[in-house]
């Protein structure tokens, strides 16, 4: 591939002459644009692979449903901030937080994600209430989507100017800009955080997005510093740091940059003096009238650290730092206090970074199977390296081996924005800073002691403003040497420009590929609480594709008698186990235990009465403070029970008690629709200690604390307070477990 200043009539891709004398003084106003036609050629590329990648995102976000308002397990914390909010109140009731929930001032009980997610549902939550809660993430996760791809297509235009100039754009170059922005949408790290719609994952994109948004206000800055444009990005940067406070570190360091580039710059011309090595620094324009004045810039920078250190007190009582001593799971998990006891009391430190770098940054960071969709993460649990504590380390794949087709055009536009030998090009000179903000948003993953998948996220907005840098100046190489007009990417004869054509296009259908492949993993076997007949359709469908493919299917398979324990699957991660006769079905996930995820086995089968009961069920209204009775067991003295209270308003609430629990356990509460028809799955399951009741698509009842499986549905003579019968439908089905009885039919056919 030819050097990247090769370029037609003595020019580089920056418009400057090839003795490295500005063919302007920088302001890209001057320039001659691009055609309207090209204009709309590129836009009109950009939509059509945004909405289409977008598609996948949808696909993926809901499960394969399109259903958008599926209920979400911790999908609810931020609807429960917007009810705090329209109580005048800034701390959550501890319940819907659970573990999650942080101690802050005044005993109260806070969220530690920022409030911007919050903030952009809560005309929605004012309007229905509480009918929508837990129902909202995947709408969020799609709005987030096209903030991101907005900011995306336009930040990619912008640097294209930067990069080409008024270069026509052509169909091949149309083909690759939809390339590009459908990996963005439905192939990329996007792709795995969409996943699972659950608050942690609609943090991750929004933060990603609002970076994104951030970082195109700031290459405006540089470009053209305009107050407009300043508080935009300063805006812009407040709303990422109030959404995921590590990614928004990065458009922040991007904003002092520029605020110190502008004051140097101002403090040489005062002084009459010219200092090269801060040019690229300060924010350029030919008229100086236009620049804001610097406490502008200052101002730009200061607001957006006022507003988290002003969120952080309020909540917290410290302006930065997060009380991780205060957190409910820190409370309850010997292993996490011995985790802050060994890294003074914070996830953060240089400490973990040799650990991180390697599992974020290593090549083969992506394991190839025999099962579909043949790939999947690297063995847990990792490794660590040296004698460090980790709060987690969950399972992640590596952007080398997951994205391979952004890193390559990032690492060129990076290549291409810090040429030394091009030091002082106007147009390198403009990525700079905004490369390095984004840089800074995404390495703030490295010092902390938490290892997940997800974080990798926090990398979009890099891998979209790099990597657009990188198609350009690959796409600009294709001009031949002469001739005047550019020269279609994907026309021609030269081999050298097909084949690297080609190597792109592989690169991208592996990064397409790897993070499906990853995100159906995750959102179908590997993450906590998949539903278990997600997990059971998978692998069934893994067992099908593999015996297709001359396979033996899934295996091994261990059997163990009825009542036995359950093995050690710590490190197992894939390993099956068969409870007597089909009594019930396990997958080990491999993962290491603590004091709130308790065992390593998920339940994929439970058969008829063992663990598992479903019922077709109907709840008539009743007056509030009625309780009726779902489940119950044992006696007078020592009884068991999963009942139901109405709380008026159309309101009500799953309540377990338990005869060895000290208080009963009661859930949040939710609307119902009176008289309509339910599925009620409730799981029992002594082996794994899960008490689990989910009505319709919601887990309305979760409890590590074991119950009965011989309960009796509908009746109550334990209970004085509780209705003695059901006063609806509670008709019980029957369940099977085919893909149990399929694998114990291989191990032994006479079963």
């Amino acid at each position: 591939m030819s050097d990247t200043s090769t370029l037609v009539d003595d020019h580089d891709v920056d418009g400057n002459d090839v003795d490295g004398s500005d063919a302007d003084d920088g302001n890209d106003d001057d320039q001659e644009q691009p055609s309207s036609l090209s204009r709309r050629r590129f836009h009109r590329a950009a939509a059509i692979g945004g909405v289409l990648g977008g598609i996948v995102f949808v696909w993926m976000v809901t499960g394969g449903s399109f259903d958008l308002f599926r209920w979400q397990l911790r999908g609810n914390f931020y609807d429960e901030q917007v009810h705090s909010f329209l109580r005048g109140e800034l701390a959550i009731p501890p319940g819907p937080l659970g573990i999650e929930g942080f101690l802050g001032r005044g005993g109260h009980t806070y969220m530690y994600q920022g409030p911007v997610p919050a903030l952009l549902r809560l005309p929605i939550v004012a309007i229905t209430g509480r009918s929508l809660d837990g129902r909202l993430t995947e709408l969020s996760m799609i709005a987030a989507l096209v903030v991101m791809l907005v900011f995306a297509t336009r930040l990619h235009w912008t640097v294209r100017e930067l990069v080409r100039g008024s270069a026509a754009v052509g169909r091949g170059e149309a083909w690759l800009v939809g390339l590009f922005t459908f990996v963005l949408a439905g192939g990329s790290l996007y792709l795995y955080v969409a996943s699972r719609a659950w608050v942690y994952h609609e943090a991750i994109v929004w933060g990603a997005a609002l970076a994104l948004a951030a970082v195109d206000r700031l290459v405006a800055v540089v470009r053209r510093p305009t107050a407009g444009a300043l508080a935009w990005c300063s805006g812009l940067t407040a709303a990422t740091l109030l959404t995921r406070a590590s990614v928004g570190l990065g458009p922040l360091l991007g904003l002092a940059m520029v605020t110190a580039g502008a004051g140097l710059g101002m403090l040489a011309a005062r002084r009459g003096k010219s200092w090269p090595w801060v040019a690229w620094l300060a924010p350029g324009t030919r008229d100086a009238r236009r620049r804001p004045h610097l406490a502008g810039f200052v101002l730009a920078v200061v607001l957006p650290v006022v507003a988290y250190a002003g969120l952080n007190f309020a909540k917290f009582g410290t302006l930065f730092s997060i009380p991780f001593a205060g957190q409910r799971f820190t409370v309850v998990d010997p292993g996490r206090q011995a985790m802050l006891r060994d890294n003074g009391g914070t996830l953060f430190g240089l400490q973990f970074t040799p650990t991180t770098i390697l599992h974020y940054l290593r090549p083969d960071g992506l394991a190839l199977t025999k099962t579909f969709p043949f790939v999947d993460f690297p063995a847990v649990p990792g490794r660590v390296i040296g004698d460090v504590t980790f709060d987690l380390v969950d399972r992640t794949a590596s952007l080398p081996a997951v994205v391979p087709f952004l890193l390559v055009l990032a690492i060129v536009g990076v290549a291409f924005a810090f040429r030394p030998s091009r030091w002082s090009d106007s147009g390198r000179a403009t990525l700079r800073v905004p490369i390095l903000a984004a840089t800074a948003g995404a390495a703030t993953i490295l010092p902390f002691g938490f290892i997940a998948n997800r974080y990798l996220g926090d990398f979009v907005p890099l891998l979209a403003l790099a990597g657009a840098a990188g198609l350009q100046v690959l796409l600009a190489t294709t001009r031949k040497s002469g001739d005047s007009k550019s020269v279609d990417a994907t026309t021609g004869t030269d081999r050298w420009r097909m084949a690297g054509v080609g190597v792109l296009v592989l690169l991208a259908a592996w990064t397409c590929w790897a993070n499906l492949g990853l995100a159906l993993r995750y959102q179908r076997e590997w993450s906590p609480n998949v539903p278990p007949a997600v997990l059971a359709g998978f692998l069934g469908a893994q067992d099908s594709v593999e015996r297709r493919l001359g396979g033996d299917g899934l295996g091994p398979v261990e059997l163990i008698g009825a009542g036995d324990p359950l093995p050690d699957g710590v490190g197992r991660a894939g390993a099956l186990v068969i409870v007597g006769d089909c009594e019930a079905l396990y997958l080990s996930d491999g993962m290491d235990v603590n004091s709130i995820k308790v065992t390593p086995w998920n339940g994929v089968e439970r058969a008829q009465g063992s663990a598992h009961r479903r019922f077709r069920i109907t709840i008539p209204e009743r007056k509030a403070g009625t309780i009726v009775p779902i489940l119950t067991a044992g006696t007078s003295d020592e009884p068991f029970g999963i009942l139901l209270e109405y709380l008026g308003d159309d309101q009500v609430r799953f309540v377990y008690r338990s005869a060895t629990g000290p208080t009963p356990r009661t859930e949040q509460p939710f609307e119902v629709d009176f008289d309509k028809e339910y599925d009620l799955d409730v799981v029992t399951d002594e082996q794994i200690g899960l008490l689990e009741a989910r009505l319709g698509d919601a887990t309305r009842l979760e409890s590590l604390t074991a119950f009965e499986p011989t309960g009796r549905p509908g009746r109550n003579d334990v209970y004085d307070d509780v209705a003695t019968r059901y006063p609806g439908e509670l008709h019980e089905e029957r369940i099977t477990t085919p893909l149990c009885d399929r694998l114990l039919a291989r191990i032994d056919p006479g079963s």
